[in-house]
């Protein structure tokens, strides 16, 4: 259990990113004066994908490192794949904003690597499973 600590202090600062991109989209929405949709206002609009994407990936990924920690991954690994999905969550949200929503690098290397990440924790998951019951 001693790797609970660490995922308490990713789920925290996901957490807050999360809070953040919100907030992000309620400022826009009062600045705009559009209480629903975007309004064909493009700038809120990727503000809503970029909060709607990390609601949609942030969360599976930090299930997926609770199971890693619950089975047995190292400190080590706990928090480079921490730090990894962090940052990879900054690059596409700053992607997407600064591109309007087109492709960026930024947008691309932050959902790539979540992707990866999301990879590699799923294969460490099945083989403390498959190590535990085989």
């Amino acid at each position: 259990m001693a790797g609970l600590p660490i995922i308490g202090l990713y789920v925290s600062l996901l957490a807050g990113w999360l809070f953040y991109l919100g907030l992000r989209v309620a400022n826009m929405r009062k600045a705009h004066q559009i209480g629903m949709g975007d309004k064909e206002n493009r700038i809120l609009a990727v503000a809503i994908r970029v909060h709607g994407n990390a609601i949609e990936n942030v969360p599976i990924s930090l299930l997926l490192l609770l199971m890693c920690s619950l089975s047995g991954a190292s400190v080590y690994f706990l928090h480079a794949v921490g730090v990894a999905l962090l940052l990879s969550r900054i690059s596409h949200a700053y992607g997407m904003t600064i591109s309007g929503g087109r492709y960026s690098i930024f947008r691309l290397l932050g959902i790539l690597v979540n992707w990866l990440l999301m990879l590699l924790m799923i294969g460490v998951n099945l083989f403390y499973y498959l190590a535990a019951y085989s």
